[in-house]
């Protein structure tokens, strides 16, 4: 395995990137609020540089959302194309565990060809962040903390869906999703237990 984090240094915080949790809008944000000059990546934080938070999502839904995109880019898109073509790859050749995994070659990590899937536990082993919020708290969060909302609805995905679908339709193939993704809720627990989870009524943290 090797370091897949990405760290996103600001003026006034660092934001560590966790694919499907709404990174990418919330990088936008940041550069659009600092200037692209005052935004830059770095594989691990910087000490000093401000308080590490993150962005965390329900593991099933974000597995879901992971999936659907490392299938379509990397295998092709007539994989959606129908009901029937999507249940024969899921049935067939499937193996959930190979898009779990968090090994990255070294050469698609420089080309940003991740696995969208890998659990956040993976993100977040040796990086001990200073507050975590749920996706679904985090327009909030961003009104509080930037004074606007820097998110884009990206409205529901009919990939995500039919995916969904096929996958809940083998209750074998559902609970061993499930299982391989019990750490991450264990993580969510753990955070929520030590009170790295933001609510609104906390306010400002940075």
């Amino acid at each position: 395995m090797i370091n897949i984090n990405e760290i996103v240094m600001s003026p006034t915080q660092q934001y560590l990137l966790i694919h499907k949790t709404g990174c990418t809008t919330v990088v936008k944000g940041l550069r659009a609020l600092y200037g692209e000059e005052n935004v830059f990546m770095g594989p691990q934080p910087v000490l000093g540089g401000g308080p590490l938070w993150t962005t965390v999502r329900d593991p099933y839904s974000r597995f879901i959302s992971g999936l659907a995109y490392d299938i379509s880019r990397s295998l092709g898109p007539e994989h959606f194309s129908s009901l029937h073509n999507l249940r024969g790859f899921i049935r067939g050749s499937f193996n959930p565990s190979k898009y779990l995994s968090p090994y990255v070659h070294p050469e698609y990590r420089k080309e940003g060809r991740v696995k969208h899937a890998i659990p956040q536990v993976y993100y977040l082993y040796n990086c001990p962040i200073d507050v975590a919020v749920r996706t679904e708290e985090l327009d909030l969060f961003c009104q509080v903390h930037f004074g606007t909302t820097i998110l884009e609805n990206k409205g529901s995905s009919k990939e995500q869906e039919m995916l969904k679908s096929v996958i809940e339709e083998d209750e074998v193939l559902h609970s061993s999703i499930l299982h391989l993704l019990e750490a991450d809720y264990q993580l969510l627990d753990y955070l929520d237990r030590e009170g790295k989870l933001w609510r609104w009524a906390e306010g400002k943290v940075f």
